[in-house]
């Protein structure tokens, strides 16, 4: 949606010498003009021209000009154009060509073809004017507006290039001249915002749109109230392509009801302000208001401009896309041919408004089942924003096909499309490094699909490495984002990590490359051309050029799908051995490992090779290519190979899962020390998040132990149905891995679930596996074995402080736990206590230097999703540590074991999820090994035997963290055989309990 412009009239003072009546009739034009009387200034206007021709013709092209100007606002341009024209003749007749008097009544000319979309008149003239205006002696103010004028035009015509040194020049020289606080300031910071905004550079658009706002504030008396609604529309476009929608709509309705007020129901900014409320509307799913508000627009605008303009055009490829989404295709196609014609007349053939229209067309077309004109359609768009260089409508386009070359059953070329749109999107993400972490992760949910929808397309064709290393990129910066860091940080690598292409996409991509190379150029000089030429003839020889690339980029996707076919062989497997591959792998690697085989054996052997390399054909050569491209242990995208063999070092039957929410179905990876497998469950996300929420429901209070069976029977039947689609698609090969130590990398909403209670129908899975949270920041800790001896740092409170509650019973947990002296009774392990006044950060920080291998904290921790500021821990001082103090000044390296026996340590309240893992992989990242917390407020007495029990069967049986934590649970669900009270068999006392990163 192309944004209104606002261009600042020359200012005029009429000379006090003409004749006395026409001089009177001008006064009196002026004040009518002032009172809101505009017929009767057009009047008194016409008057004191008619009188002031044969007297002064000087004058007269004075009252032409202000005339002209106040048709203009009334949107009579035909009218108005006459009196610029006439105005301009007088002046030149008088004055002379290079008058300053002259430039103006050229840039008020050239303002009306402006209006109209007639943009290679309206550049002559701005050229006329800006030449006339250099050579005038002290011209600063008018020189700034003269090349705002001409920028603006660059600007709207999309040649960014041009525009972004004219603007900052127009900046510069007006706050030379009027100083940094007023508004004519405001609208030159308003007019390169835009720009940036275009050219996706978001955190500077918002920035100088903020400081136009506040500008115009202070100064309210000496603008009007249309610039800064324009000010808020402007913010609302930034943070409606950001994906903000919320923050988008506030700023939208503040400008609508301005425009309303000031400028009239019949203004092109009221229709502008009701486009882009309709836009949110569509967005949020609201289609009956969104199509009232773009029919209301596209009326207003019919009336102002006629039948052919590009604002109108904007407001026809919504309204058609609108119509596209409601499956009305008879209705939409002829709107977005009218738009497409309006774009080709009025800006011409190569402009990325036009690709925007085929970009949506092609979405009809591909709803409608015809693929093929489709793909017809984004290539033409591909060539058009590759020409202009667009990276905002680029990814888009690059999106769209890639479902489109899908929807045709060319999974290549989609996927290599896909990768191409993931890669412009993350390019894109390296400019919002400077907003928020909230609207970094606004514009990464706005894009997700992107992401997921290629990772899909992977995982369906069997490249999960692929697939994993495009999920890596939204996870890891959830990460990133919520545990802040300075923004030179090195780890903030992972805003720039691109996908990686193949040994099959590599040629591919290089030709492409090629071709998009030459339209740049192509593009370049058509830009230059423009500035230094009128020759139409080089101009449309650079249109051939550009179109005679047309034919390589369809043969390179024809190519593409061609060789794809060559190369595609006969799958071996079929379904039944698909469900034997984790069999199959770990013979195959039983006989790969002996020697001697009898000729039967080594025909086995090498059949099985054949199955398994058939398999992890594609992953291989991906692995391949990401080792030629040094990005193999720059990344961690040894996903595989590196992950198998830590699993087979580490023992225990540990596997490793990967859970992957789409839309319409849970995406589900199984790594075993022998083999990658992908399976899925039919389950939609929206339907996933709400049993998830459901299930978390039965944990927000402690069980009534009255009605305790039936309690649990329910929360039984709601975790059963959470096991079908989690874990039954992947049951068989759980058996067959002999898997007993499940490593969980969650998605979303499913890292609140407490895994271990769910129910497969006989027992809770606590009885069958042990569990322990899998991140990035895990990955090089995973086979670090503990420390033989465990000491133990035990620091707690139990008084009442702040607005928390005592927690009276964390003294005896930590006694029970840790012996300060060999003469002590009670405890488990040698180790000191901080209680209270004693635990503050001193102490917490002696006992990280003294390096004990375990520190158990119980106290209460405040873990909000906002930052790094408003998560903290409560010291028995009253004093509170934040996360960013953590960050910044404690070191965990000595830590085998950080416990976190608290209320809720691992998680505020019900978001997205990447608070639960934050937490985990920051104390990670500072060395720990492992991180024990709780996925909701645990009873302060069950936590106190729950935590004796873990350490003291850890530390007796010589069992890994994960086993001790799984024995602890099976100990409470048999809590009437452990002296335990009864009720402490709920999920309730024992399922909060999550092991993240290493667990032996």
């Amino acid at each position: 949606m192309k944004i209104f412009w606002y261009c600042c009239a020359l200012l005029w003072a009429f000379p006090l010498y003409a004749a006395e009546s026409y001089k009177n009739l001008y006064q009196q034009a002026r004040d009518a003009e002032l009172a809101g009387q505009t017929a009767q200034a057009l009047s008194f206007y016409q008057q004191a021209i008619a009188e002031s021709r044969q007297v002064s013709p000087k004058d007269a092209a004075a009252i032409l000009y202000a005339q002209a100007s106040l048709l203009k606002e009334q949107h009579q341009f035909a009218n108005a154009k006459q009196a610029f024209e006439e105005s301009l003749q007088l002046r030149e007749q008088y004055l002379g060509k290079d008058h300053g008097s002259v430039a103006i009544s050229l840039n008020g000319l050239a303002s009306i073809y402006m209006t109209v979309a007639d943009y290679k008149q309206a550049e002559e003239l701005y050229k006329r004017a800006l030449s006339i205006t250099e050579k005038q002696p002290d011209n600063q103010r008018n020189l700034a507006i003269a090349i705002n004028n001409l920028a603006e035009l660059h600007r709207t015509t999309g040649h960014f290039t041009e525009a972004e040194p004219l603007f900052k020049k127009a900046l510069e020289l007006d706050k030379t001249s009027f100083g940094t606080e007023h508004p004519r300031v405001a609208i030159r910071f308003n007019n390169l915002a835009e720009l940036y905004r275009q050219m996706g550079d978001y955190s500077k658009a918002i920035q100088l749109l903020e400081m136009a706002l506040e500008i115009e504030k202070k100064a309210e008396k000496e603008t009007s109230p249309e610039n800064i609604g324009i000010r808020y529309n402007n913010l609302g476009q930034v943070y409606r392509t950001i994906g903000d929608f919320d923050k988008a709509e506030q700023y939208y309705q503040q400008a609508l009801q301005i425009f309303e007020k000031n400028a009239g129901k019949n203004s092109h900014l009221y229709a502008i302000g009701l486009n882009n409320m309709g836009w949110i509307h569509q967005a949020l799913g609201q289609s009956k208001e969104a199509e009232q508000h773009f029919k209301k627009a596209l009326s207003i605008q019919e009336k102002l401009y006629g039948k052919e303009h590009p604002d109108i055009a904007i407001n026809l490829n919504n309204l058609a896309l609108l119509l596209t989404t409601q499956k009305q295709f008879k209705e939409a196609l002829p709107l977005y041919q009218r738009a497409l014609e309006i774009f080709e007349k009025k800006l011409g053939k190569e402009h990325p408004q036009v690709a925007a229209v085929l970009h949506n067309q092609a979405k009809l077309f591909r709803a409608q089942g015809n693929c093929k004109k489709a793909e017809e359609l984004l290539q033409e768009a591909l060539l058009i924003v590759q020409t202009a260089m667009q990276p905002e409508f680029l990814w888009a386009i690059q999106d769209n096909l890639s479902q489109t070359l899908a929807c045709q059953g060319q999974m290549e070329a989609a996927i290599l499309t896909g990768k191409q749109a993931v890669n412009t999107l993350q390019s894109l993400r390296v400019n919002l490094a400077q907003l928020n972490k909230e609207l970094q992760q606004l514009f990464l949910n706005d894009k997700s699909m992107v992401y997921k929808g290629v990772e899909s397309l992977l995982l369906e064709q069997g490249r999960n490495a692929e697939a994993q290393q495009i999920e890596t990129m939204l996870k890891e910066e959830e990460y990133f984002d919520y545990v802040r860091r300075d923004f030179n940080d090195n780890e903030n690598k992972y805003r720039i990590v691109k996908a990686s292409f193949n040994n099959f996409e590599k040629p591919f991509i290089e030709k492409s490359t090629q071709i998009f190379s030459q339209l740049s150029a192509i593009g370049e000089k058509l830009k230059n051309l423009r500035l230094i030429s009128e020759n139409t003839e080089q101009k449309n020889q650079l249109r051939r050029e550009m179109l005679t690339q047309k034919k390589p980029l369809e043969n390179l996707f024809q190519e593409i799908k061609t060789t794809a076919e060559d190369q595609s062989v006969q799958k071996i497997l079929n379904k039944n051995n698909d469900q034997q591959l984790v069999e199959l792998a770990k013979e195959f690697q039983t006989l790969k490992q002996r020697t001697n085989l009898t000729p039967v054996e080594n025909e086995r052997k090498n059949h099985l090779r054949e199955l398994i390399n058939q398999a992890r054909k594609e992953f291989n050569a991906c692995i391949g290519e990401y080792k030629s491209k040094e990005l193999f242990e720059e990344y961690n995208l040894d996903t595989l190979q590196s992950l198998q063999n830590t699993l087979q070092t580490m023992g225990h039957g540990s596997v490793l899962i990967h859970y992957l929410i789409l839309p319409d179905k849970l995406r589900i990876i199984l790594t075993t020390p022998t083999v990658q497998i992908c399976r899925e469950a039919n389950v939609s996300e929206k339907n996933l998040e709400k049993q998830v929420e459901l299930f978390r429901k039965f944990f927000d209070n402690s069980p009534d132990i009255r009605r305790i069976k039936m309690v649990t029977q329910n929360l039984q039947k709601e975790a059963k149905m959470l096991y079908d689609w989690l874990f039954q698609p992947i049951a068989n090969d759980l058996k067959q891995a002999e898997a007993k130590t499940l490593m969980l990398s969650l998605d979303g909403k499913l890292r609140y679930l407490p895994i271990a209670a769910l129910f497969d129908g006989e027992k809770y899975l606590a009885e069958r596996f042990s569990f322990a949270m899998y991140n990035e920041a895990a990955r090089d800790k995973l086979k670090d074995q503990p420390k033989g001896d465990w000491k133990l740092a035990g620091l707690g409170v139990t008084k009442q402080l702040r607005n928390f509650n005592a927690l009276p019973a964390v003294e005896k947990e930590l006694h029970s736990i840790i012996k300060e002296n060999s003469t002590e009774q009670d405890g488990i392990l040698p180790g000191i206590i901080k209680l209270d006044e004693q635990f503050n950060q001193q102490s917490l920080m002696s006992a990280l230097d003294q390096g004990f291998p375990v520190l158990h904290i119980a106290s209460h921790f405040v873990f909000q999703p906002q930052t790094d500021q408003d998560a903290y821990l409560l010291l028995g001082n009253s004093d509170i540590l934040t996360l960013a103090q953590i960050r910044n000044e404690y070191n965990f390296n000595s830590l085998d074991l950080l416990t976190l026996s608290a209320c809720q340590t691992a998680i505020g309240n019900i978001g997205k999820g990447r608070e639960v893992e934050g937490f985990g992989a920051l104390a990670q990242k500072q060395g720990a090994k492992s991180v024990i917390a709780t996925l909701w407020s645990v009873d302060d007495q069950s936590t106190g035997l729950f935590m004796k029990h873990f350490y003291q069967i850890k530390t007796q049986s010589k069992l890994t963290k994960g086993q001790a934590l799984q024995q602890t649970q099976q100990a409470f669900i048999q809590a009437a055989n452990q002296n335990y009270p009864k009720d402490f068999a709920h999920p309730y006392y024992w399922g909060a309990f999550i092991l993240m990163g290493n667990w032996l």
